[in-house]
C-alpha cells in the first residue's frame, strides 16, 4: 500500500473536516514533479476538499504575454513528470493503470469545477478554458502515442 494513500485514508477517516492544502511556488514547478501530480490526483479522487495558495497567478493572467505555464499546465502529462530517483518516478507510473485517463483527471484537478484553478484564471472565460485543456490534452495523449 502506498503510504499517501493509506495516510489519506486515515487522516479523512479521523478528521472530518481534512483539508489538503496545496502551495503552489511562482514557476508552478509543484506540477513538474510525479509524486505531486499523483497526489493531487488521488486526493482529488478522494474527494478530499483542496485549498490551492498561489505565490503568483499573473502567469495564468489573460493579459500576460507569455502564456507558457497555461500552456503547460494544459497539456500536463504524468508521463513527463520527474522525480528526485528514477524509481520513484517508475513506480508512480507503475500504480497508474491507464495514463490517459489519469491525464484526464489530472486536468480536472488543475482547471475543473473542483480544479484548484477554478478562480485563478483571470480573464479567461471557464467554459473556453477547459475546452482549451481538453483539447490539449487530446493532443497531447496522441502524441504520446505516437504514428
Amino acid at each position: 500500500m502506498n503510504k499517501f494513500d493509506g495516510m489519506m485514508g486515515l487522516l479523512q477517516h479521523r478528521q472530518p473536516n481534512l483539508r489538503h492544502l496545496v502551495a503552489v511556488d511562482r514557476r508552478f514547478e509543484l506540477f513538474s514533479r510525479a509524486w505531486c501530480v499523483a497526489e493531487l490526483v488521488q486526493s482529488y479522487l478522494s474527494n478530499l476538499p483542496q485549498t490551492v495558495l498561489l505565490l503568483s497567478n499573473r502567469a495564468l493572467d489573460v493579459q500576460a504575454e507569455d502564456l507558457e505555464t497555461y500552456n503547460c499546465l494544459a497539456t500536463l502529462t504524468v508521463l513527463e513528470r520527474k522525480a528526485s530517483r528514477e524509481d520513484d518516478r517508475l513506480q508512480i507510473l507503475s500504480r497508474i493503470p491507464d495514463v490517459h485517463e489519469f491525464d484526464v483527471q489530472l486536468q480536472a484537478v488543475i482547471f475543473g469545477s473542483r480544479g484548484l484553478l477554478r478562480n485563478a484564471l483571470a480573464g479567461f472565460d471557464r467554459v473556453d478554458a477547459a475546452a482549451r485543456a481538453a483539447r490539449r490534452a487530446a493532443s497531447a495523449a496522441a502524441a504520446s502515442e505516437g504514428p
